[in-house]
C-alpha cells in the first residue's frame, strides 16, 4: 500500500510422521499409529515508514490432531504404548523492528508463544478421569526478546551490543512431571576496526556477565567467553 505497509496471510497445513521406534518398538511400538497432522494460520502488517525504520508485527495459530503421546495402558503391570490421543493449540505473535540514522543502528524483536494440549492423560502418561488442558511447549519460552544497538564511532572502528533474554520453559522428564528452565539473558560486545581497504581486526564479547544458564536440563552452555581475530581481503 503506497510502498509504504504491507498486509499479509498465509494459510497451510503440516503433517509428522511416526518414528520406526514409535511404530515397531516390541515394548511400546504400535503399527496403526497416524501421522500429526496441523493447520496453521498466520496474518500481519510491515510498516516502512520513511528511510531506515521498518517495523514488523505477525499473528500465528495452530492446531495440531492426532499428537502421538507415550502413555500408560495398564499401571497394574506397567504395560505402556504410543497411541494418537492428544490435540495441540498453539499461538502466539512476533514483533520485529530496525531502525539507521546517522552513525546509528538498532535492531529489536520480541516472541511470545502459548500453548496448550488437550488430552485424557497427563504429562506422565497416566490415565484422567475426562479431557485436560495443560501446556507442554517443552523448551519453547513464553517471552523471548533481542536488543542490538550498533554504532560507527569512526569510519574506521564499528562497535556493538547485544542483549538476550530468554523466559522460563519447561523440560521434559521421562515418566514424571516436567521441570521448569529458570529465564535468563545475556550480553555481548562486539568491536571492530579496520585499518586499511585489506587489513580489519575484530573482538566478539559474549556473554559478559557471565551467567550460567540451561537451554536444556543438564547440558552446560558457556559462560564468559570471547572470539577475536583479523581480515585479510586480497585483491
Amino acid at each position: 500500500i503506497n510502498h509504504k505497509v504491507k498486509l499479509f496471510a498465509n494459510i497451510y497445513s503440516s503433517f509428522k510422521t511416526p518414528t520406526l521406534y514409535q511404530l515397531f518398538d516390541a515394548y511400546a511400538g504400535n503399527p496403526d499409529l497416524k501421522a500429526e497432522k496441523s493447520s496453521l494460520f498466520e496474518t500481519g502488517a510491515e510498516l516502512f515508514a520513511g528511510p531506515g525504520f521498518r517495523t514488523r508485527l505477525v499473528y500465528f495459530n495452530r492446531n495440531t490432531k492426532d499428537a502421538i503421546q507415550f502413555v500408560t495402558i495398564n499401571p497394574s503391570t506397567y504395560e505402556s504404548r504410543y497411541i494418537n490421543i492428544n490435540r495441540q493449540k498453539n499461538e502466539g505473535a512476533e514483533w520485529e523492528g530496525e531502525y539507521k540514522t546517522g552513525s546509528w543502528s538498532l535492531t529489536a524483536n520480541y516472541t511470545y508463544t502459548s500453548g496448550k494440549t488437550i488430552s485424557s492423560y497427563d504429562e506422565t502418561g497416566s490415565k484422567l478421569n475426562s479431557d485436560t488442558s495443560y501446556n507442554n511447549l517443552y523448551r519453547i519460552p513464553k517471552h523471548v526478546f533481542n536488543f542490538s544497538a550498533g554504532m560507527n564511532v569512526t569510519k574506521k572502528l564499528f562497535v556493538r551490543a547485544d542483549l538476550k533474554t530468554v523466559g522460563k520453559r519447561l523440560e521434559p522428564v521421562y515418566g514424571a512431571a516436567p521441570e521448569t528452565l529458570n529465564s535468563y539473558y545475556t550480553i555481548g560486545v562486539y568491536g571492530g576496526y579496520r585499518f586499511s581497504k585489506k587489513w580489519s581486526l575484530f573482538l566478539d564479547l559474549k556473554n559478559i556477565t557471565n551467567q550460567q544458564y540451561f537451554d536444556i536440563l543438564g547440558y552446560n552452555s558457556r559462560k564468559f567467553n570471547f572470539m577475536t581475530g583479523f581480515t585479510l581481503n586480497l585483491p
